[in-house]
């Protein structure tokens, strides 16, 4: 619609490595930073993953996830910034190379979920286990940037799912930030914020289906700057034709629940062919048919078609 750009939205790099301490005890840790020598504005939307948290969009170089923690024989310690509890069960659909992971509420609010913990969580501490078909996971946040800071457990979150690599899981997460304020700047938390997600997910050799829910308080804002609470729908299709060429399909939709002023809402589908080279090498091409509206109605975000490669 009258727009082209030349982007980098996906480059990563970093360490990854763990270091056996004792019998039964290995220490490890994780550290990654995103890449974008291409462009700071945006022009086009193409990520529900903004990438960046507060303040590092404009960046060539930020940070995205560092960790350290200890496995043990009783589950795994981790501190850090890392991968949330609730995106234990939002990755259920945000699987695709752009336009996914809009609606889940794992990077609510337009960052990368760093502060209210949904996403690339904070300041976290986290326990995790897996027993034979079920995993958890408990996180809490500690940090003093908030008036309302806590002692202890600014935010909290828990998450579960129940299932094999192949086959059907079943997930849920919690996560409530307790520290919130009434009007925070960009780098605080909001007061009442809450979000709940449900996941059902089907993997097989060629074949890979999922859906999520989302119910969310005070978690998301729109397009005046006005927190909202929510339901969030996602569908994400795989089908691998053959061993190299992939085809995907999705849908995001959130929208804001009846008591809120307007028409603001999310919404639009997205349609994929990924040829992989092996060895996390692809190419794709991909289309988004958009549907999101801003509060008076207007149209909020263009369709597009995108095409990249990952080495």
């Amino acid at each position: 619609e009258g727009n082209r750009e030349i982007r980098n939205n996906s480059s990563r790099v970093g360490l990854r490595g763990s270091k056996r301490l004792t019998d039964g005890i290995e220490a490890f840790g994780r550290l990654e930073f995103g890449v974008n020598m291409v462009a700071t504005d945006r022009v086009i939307l193409s990520g529900g993953d903004p990438g960046a948290p507060i303040g590092q969009g404009s960046q060539a170089v930020f940070s995205r996830l560092g960790y350290v923690g200890l496995d043990t024989g009783v589950g795994s310690f981790a501190w850090g910034k890392q991968w949330s509890a609730y995106y234990d069960v939002a990755v259920f659909t945000d699987q695709f190379p752009l336009w996914s992971g809009a609606a889940t509420g794992a990077f609510g609010a337009g960052t990368d979920g760093g502060i209210s913990g949904t996403g690339r969580a904070e300041q976290a501490l986290q326990y995790r286990e897996a027993r034979g078909p079920v995993s958890v996971a408990v996180q809490m946040q500690s940090r003093a940037s908030s008036p309302n800071d806590r002692s202890w457990v600014d935010v909290w979150g828990a998450s579960a799912v129940v299932g094999k690599a192949r086959g059907l899981s079943l997930g849920a997460a919690y996560n409530e930030v307790r520290d919130g304020v009434a009007s925070p700047n960009p780098n605080q938390p909001q007061l009442g914020d809450k979000a709940a997600i449900f996941g059902l997910r089907y993997r097989a050799d060629r074949f890979y289906a999922a859906t999520t829910l989302a119910i969310s308080e005070q978690h998301e804002v729109d397009d005046l700057g006005r927190r909202f609470d929510a339901t969030g729908f996602e569908l994400a299709l795989r089908y691998h034709a053959t061993d190299a060429l992939w085809l995907e399909a999705g849908y995001n939709d959130l929208r804001p629940d009846s008591g809120h002023p307007g028409e603001f809402r999310t919404r639009f589908g997205v349609g994929y062919v990924v040829y992989n080279f092996g060895g996390g090498s692809r190419l794709f091409g991909g289309f988004k048919l958009e549907d999101s509206r801003n509060s008076d109605g207007s149209k909020r975000l263009n369709s597009a078609f995108a095409t990249g490669l990952n080495y």
